[in-house]
């Protein structure tokens, strides 16, 4: 029996994949400290300028949380299809949705007035093109 030699791109989307667990698990622990944190600070605060910033905290770090959820499901699923490349589907669908977002978060943060905040939507961009570009790759060696 014969081992099947991996490409290059199933190398990278395995890689990739192995990042975004590790990102994903990060997003989720500090989305949890932030979101506790916050809901902390709301209920301890006195003045209701502390109570709006707290509240601020808690949305950020639901989002950090649904978004480490979103890495993580997203490099579960890319170490599976580096491994079975006909499992790629959910990997290019997810990459898509990644990708449509940070171009909707980076035109959002341009229109803001930019400034260094933008510089992580962008690198966000950067990786989510990079993601579904081998995503379509690795689409196109198992024939779909």
């Amino acid at each position: 029996m014969q081992l099947e030699e991996k490409s290059g791109s199933r190398k990278m989307l395995k890689f990739l994949g192995v990042l975004d667990i590790i990102f994903g698990i990060a997003g989720i622990i500090f989305g949890i400290i932030m979101f506790v944190g916050g809901g902390l600070g709301a209920v301890i605060a006195t003045d209701s300028d502390a109570q709006v910033g707290a509240v601020a905290i808690v949305l950020v770090g639901i989002i950090m949380l649904v978004s480490g959820l979103f890495d993580l499901i997203l490099g579960i699923l890319s170490v599976r299809a580096s491994n079975n490349p006909r499992k790629i589907m959910p990997v290019w669908v997810l990459a898509l949705i990644s990708l449509i977002l940070n171009v909707i978060g980076v035109i959002s943060g341009i229109s803001s007035g930019g400034g260094s905040g933008i510089i992580p939507s962008i690198v966000g961009l950067i990786i989510a093109v990079i993601v579904f570009v081998i995503a379509n790759n690795v689409k196109k060696e198992a024939g779909r």
